[in-house]
């Protein structure tokens, strides 16, 4: 008997990773998660919570043909530096606003080569890594529909940042993932997904922009009541205030101040 292939896969319990996923819980293989621990992330408690949730859910599901490997969990302080990462960063961040986390992503890619790194097909202004892959990169289409970086046609710096990973769902905008999930009926699945930056006594605050991502791309069944009542304070304050930033920099001193007095 032949063991299932083994798929690595950056995992943060977020709905793109989740989706991928319960994809592949479909499937005879082996998931491994691989979760990066950021002391900084204030949502880390609430996305390990959802992930070994959902972890125990997908494997009640006689759907589900996967195994599970445990969560391997590594220390974002124990990466080492990498100079050509660092350098290739740098130059693309001087044109494209591109996260942090394409410092140490390509560090733990190089050694889990082929690591899936969930990133779907944006249907309105693209991100800072798909900006990347648009500008400095080509991409090769595998047989699986995922997608690979053709280094050869590429910039060595976005090489440096890409050229160990696999996008598997970079062909899916967030609708066609949502009419996937219907379809499955994974719906219930999903409701235990964490997205949001800044949680508010372990719920979504409906404030930070992953909230507002969910609530104006029809996916407001992922935010509870309370976040939802929210995000609508905070849309119709803004109107005042000057845009949805400033008034959620203000809700959010305003909650912070509420909770240290009912703890009096």
């Amino acid at each position: 008997m032949t063991e299932n292939k083994i798929v690595n896969i950056f995992w943060t319990g977020g709905w793109d990773s989740t989706y991928r996923i319960v994809e592949l819980s479909r499937i005879p293989v082996s998931i491994q998660p691989i979760y990066i621990n950021d002391p900084s992330r204030l949502s880390q408690e609430q996305e390990l919570s959802a992930m070994n949730t959902i972890t125990q859910l997908l494997q009640q599901r006689k759907q589900t043909q996967a195994v599970f490997l445990p969560i391997k969990q590594i220390n974002l302080s124990s990466l080492p530096c990498d100079s050509r990462v660092e350098k290739a960063w740098k130059s693309i961040a001087s044109t494209i606003h591109i996260g942090t986390q394409y410092k140490w992503l390509p560090v733990v890619a190089k050694k889990y080569p082929g690591i899936e790194l969930c990133i779907e097909k944006p249907s309105g202004p693209r991100g800072g890594c798909t900006s990347t892959l648009h500008k400095f990169g080509k991409l090769i289409q595998n047989p699986d529909k995922s997608f690979k970086l053709d280094v050869a046609a590429s910039t060595p710096e976005c090489s440096a940042l890409f050229e160990n990973v696999t996008f598997p769902i970079l062909s899916l905008t967030e609708h066609d993932m949502l009419a996937n999930i219907k379809a499955w009926q994974y719906e219930d699945i999903m409701k235990h997904i964490w997205f949001c930056n800044n949680p508010l006594q372990n719920h979504c605050c409906g404030m930070c922009v992953p909230c507002i991502q969910k609530m104006t791309k029809e996916m407001d069944f992922l935010l509870d009541s309370s976040a939802q009542a929210r995000y609508f304070k905070m849309k119709s304050l803004a109107k005042f205030v000057g845009g949805t930033r400033v008034a959620s920099k203000l809700m959010r001193e305003f909650y912070k101040i509420y909770a240290r007095f009912a703890k009096l």
